[in-house]
């Protein structure tokens, strides 16, 4: 397997801010989407669900970025703060997308079949889009984290 050079820099940040983009947008339109139903339709778990999720969802990200950026700069100091915060921005992002995906996504399409609900399926997809996009940026912060950790720089 071919190793190739990671970015330095402001290179590093702006290759991370693309790498994590997708799947921070689509957290804070979800949060947003939650905190609407929230205020229209009162606390339910399903509106808990999406407001807590989203925006626990796009700090785990930022968190993350923020600690892949001192990684690669050298500043991270190993304890249990950054073990944490890795832990934190990995795992509540990746539940939240497989969530989305498996719950609000797969299953959304499949009750849209019985009976037949355009809409249903159509939103059903959506969500299953906006999980995997969710789950597609934390494995790629991950990634590039394990890239910068490893030395391939």
């Amino acid at each position: 397997m071919e190793t190739t050079a990671m970015p330095r820099g402001s290179a590093l940040r702006t290759y991370l801010h693309r790498q994590f983009s997708n799947g921070a947008a689509l957290s804070l339109i979800i949060a947003v989407i939650g905190a609407v139903g929230l205020c229209r339709e009162g606390s339910n778990w399903r509106n808990l669900v999406f407001a807590s999720g989203g925006t626990l969802s796009f700090v785990g990200l930022v968190a993350y970025m923020v600690h892949t950026e001192e990684v690669a700069e050298h500043r991270a100091k190993p304890g249990l703060v950054p073990m944490l915060v890795a832990l934190f921005g990995g795992l509540t992002p990746c539940a939240v997308g497989c969530y989305f995906c498996a719950y609000e996504g797969a299953w959304g399409v499949f009750r849209g079949f019985s009976p037949f609900r355009f809409w249903a399926i159509i939103k059903g997809l959506f969500w299953l889009w906006a999980g995997y996009q969710i789950v597609l940026g934390i494995y790629r912060l991950s990634e590039t984290c394990k890239a910068v950790a490893s030395g391939r720089r």
